[in-house]
């Protein structure tokens, strides 16, 4: 059994209209592209920046879940779960 491929879709996490509101149709495009074995991971980037946040976690954790895939959240900034993004995935 060989390797799964895996894609990566980045949200910024302080801009809604720009990233979190084009997913479903990259998704889409990213499912037609790819196979059924794909695995999926959501990074939510910048949650480091609290005060500027338009999405939230639990939103976008939601969203993951109900296609399939797997959701981190990251801050750049603050160094947070970038070591697993980066290693791991």
């Amino acid at each position: 059994m060989g390797a799964r491929a895996r894609l990566k879709l980045v949200l910024d996490a302080t801009n809604r209209r720009a990233t979190y509101n084009h997913l479903s149709s990259w998704l889409t495009d990213a499912r037609n592209l790819t196979n059924n074995n794909t695995v999926i991971f959501l990074i939510g980037n910048k949650s480091d920046l609290t005060d500027q946040r338009e999405v939230s976690y639990e939103e976008a954790s939601q969203f993951a879940k109900e296609n399939g895939g797997i959701f981190f959240f990251c801050g750049w900034k603050d160094k947070s779960f970038v070591h697993l993004i980066l290693v791991f995935i």
